[in-house]
């Protein structure tokens, strides 16, 4: 008791003797004096004495406790992944899609992120919210039952510990591996919610330019619409450019940015401007996009694994009028889901020890780097562009930038290292795009009033040139 006490009156002591030098030195008042010195106190005795103390009671009475990890390692032995295992234990998920492969993984401090190569069934988009909640139900599903040897973590479930996004080529899962990593998915799915909800704002208020079909005499690509004249005057003003100079094209955008109608849109107005261009499609995921040229029996149609094919022909012309000089006819490949496509090629590489994977990408990029002299030209139709996909620096060949919808600073870094891009959100069918030799423009796709009639024009423009039967266009 006694040494409290003294400890207060030394305490009392310094307290008053502070206060009296700061009232001289400054000359105020007592009571600002008073402030000053509590002020002080507290800062700089109070609260570092608080802190100290805690850290010593922890020390001598605390439990250090590591984070509780939850057993969400699908398919990981060590820090390896076996995939097959993977697929095993996500079998229900796999059999959602038409194909489905696990191609890669990540381990973080918090959580592990699986990447699915995959291709959508016929009738299904990605942007199908009912989907998107079913796929997410199912690998909850699968991530449960995974867990079930090991027991419950704590009180969460797999709803808690399991996040899904969705691209256009690819799928990726993440699931948490601790108490930070469930944090950081209900984070994501917050995030996702409030992206979805500003996403149906923004389409009550877009601009709408309709398209019709019409023949074209100028012999320049139109490649959509300036944004702004769009938005202010609900008129056309076009971002054109020379066809020859601008023969190579790299389209990306996320899912759900509009790239399905953009490229049915840029490949009518590139036969519009030239209808002599024999166009050989190579469509992997043999969307409903494209169907209307099956139908019509088009013989430079290619979908599936049959693009491999679809590829090496147009090599084969490529070369033939390489070492000819012909320049006459041009000649166009356009190639939509080409990562999955690769992706494909690579596992099955792996599995069988060919090399077809490799054979694709150094026929592509031979075209792109040597195709614009002689007319013909590649577009690259993606989710992602990395640079991995084109062997030999080739990527920078294409003359042609196009981004719709919002892109990652992964992606702006990637495409667009150096330009300024404009701080804007953009809705489906809006985007950037970069002609080699100008500056980045904001374009936007219109909207085709009659997507049959369009479809039945190009496979009427088609025709003429191959000689087959138009058929439907449905």
């Amino acid at each position: 008791m006694l040494n409290i006490l003294g400890l207060l009156g030394v305490t009392v002591l310094f307290f008053s003797t502070a206060t009296v030098c700061v009232k001289y030195s400054r000359k105020c008042s007592v009571e600002e004096a008073v402030i000053e010195v509590t002020t002080y106190f507290i800062k700089y005795i109070v609260h570092p004495m608080r802190w100290i103390c805690k850290e010593v009671w922890k020390e001598l009475f605390g439990t250090s406790t590591q984070p509780v990890e939850y057993p969400t390692h699908i398919g990981l032995n060590g820090n390896n992944l076996d995939e097959s295992m993977v697929e095993k234990e996500c079998g229900d998920l796999i059999e959602l899609y038409r194909f489905c492969r696990c191609v890669s993984f990540k381990v973080q401090p918090d959580f592990y992120g699986y990447y699915f190569s995959v291709i959508l069934c016929e009738n299904i988009s990605n942007d199908d919210e009912k989907f998107k909640e079913l796929v997410q139900k199912v690998a909850e599903k699968c991530l449960a039952e995974h867990m079930r040897p090991y027991g419950t973590p704590g009180s969460r479930d797999a709803s808690d510990l399991l996040l899904t996004k969705f691209f256009t080529d690819h799928l990726e899962v993440y699931t948490a591996r601790n108490e930070a990593g469930v944090q950081m998915i209900a984070e994501e799915r917050t995030k996702l919610r409030k992206a979805l909800i500003e996403a149906q704002r923004r389409e009550e208020g877009s601009a709408v330019i309709e398209e019709v079909w019409e023949k074209s005499d100028s012999h320049r690509m139109v490649w959509g619409y300036d944004r702004d004249t769009a938005y202010d005057f609900q008129m056309k003003l076009p971002v054109e450019s020379e066809l020859d100079s601008h023969c190579h094209a790299l389209i990306t955008g996320s899912s759900g940015s509009g790239k399905s109608v953009a490229l049915l849109f840029l490949l009518g107005k590139r036969l519009q401007a030239d209808p002599d261009t024999c166009v050989y499609v190579c469509d992997f995921k043999s969307s409903s996009d494209f169907r209307f040229l099956a139908k019509s029996n088009y013989p430079y149609n290619f979908a599936g694994d049959d693009c491999v094919r679809g590829v090496k022909n147009f090599y084969e012309r490529f070369n033939a009028a390489r070492q000819s000089g012909e320049t006459g006819r041009r000649f166009l490949l356009v190639f939509d889901e080409y990562p999955a496509f690769i992706s494909r090629l690579q596992m099955q590489d792996k599995q069988e020890k060919t090399k077809k994977a490799g054979e694709i990408l150094n026929m592509v990029s031979e075209i792109l780097m040597l195709g614009r002299g002689i007319g013909f030209g590649v577009w690259i139709v993606t989710q992602r562009a990395d640079a991995s996909l084109f062997s030999g620096g080739s990527r920078d060949n294409f003359m042609v930038l196009l981004a719709l919808g919002r892109l990652s600073r992964e992606q702006k870094g990637m495409l667009f290292s150096g330009e300024e891009l404009p701080d804007r959100v953009y809705q489906p069918g809006e985007g950037v795009i970069l002609l080699d030799g100008r500056e980045v423009e904001e374009v936007k796709i219109p909207w085709i009033t009659d997507m049959l009639g369009w479809k039945k024009q190009i496979v009427c423009t088609l025709r003429e040139h191959f000689g087959g039967n138009a058929g439907s266009a449905d």
